[in-house]
């Protein structure tokens, strides 16, 4: 039975019927897959990405982080939602509480 290349998930041949738990094992397959990728992202921007109006020196940032500098502050909210601001026409921010 062919299999991919990255996931191993199981190819159904042109002449096979899909047989529900293969289908299955596939999606757990997928799901799997997925969840190393996730947790491989996150933790490499853990804490990497740091939202400042007083950024440190070149000399002093910590290797590997990204910084947004602050240059301008806005009021949060945008037609009643208290939760979102625009930074431009095609981007916003949601704020989320930890």
């Amino acid at each position: 039975m062919a299999e991919t290349e990255r996931l191993k998930v199981k190819k159904f041949e042109g002449n096979e019927y899909v047989q529900r738990a293969r289908f299955n094992e596939n999606y757990d397959q997928i799901d799997s897959g997925v969840a190393e990728v996730e947790a491989g992202l996150n933790q490499k921007i853990d804490a990497k990405i740091q939202v400042t109006d007083n950024p440190p020196a070149v000399a002093d940032r910590e290797p590997g982080a990204f910084y947004f500098n602050v240059t301008d502050k806005q009021p949060i909210g945008n037609g009643g939602d208290s939760s979102t601001m625009r930074v431009s026409p095609t981007m916003g921010i949601k704020k989320k509480e930890e």
